[in-house]
């Protein structure tokens, strides 16, 4: 994936569609999900310094549409 897609939530909330890192997928103990590889839905809070993975994507089309619902829905009006 050349870029990374991201939406801003608000002033401090970022929501990242990304591949990660094997460190962190261990440091998030995410082996439920199978593996690293792939993209990955993340909720990052620069106020409290610290992100949340969300949900791995199937395909880059499926994490495109779960990045729209998810930011649509937490967007604060």
């Amino acid at each position: 994936m050349p870029e990374d897609l991201f939406v801003r939530i608000d002033s401090q909330r970022t929501l990242w569609l990304m591949e990660i890192a094997r460190q962190t997928f261990e440091d998030q103990r995410l082996e439920d999900l199978e593996s690293d590889g792939g993209l990955f839905l993340i909720l990052e809070d620069s106020r409290e310094n610290r992100f949340q993975v969300l949900a791995k994507a199937a395909s880059h089309s499926a994490g495109r549409a779960m990045l729209e619902l998810c930011s649509s829905s937490m967007v604060v009006a």
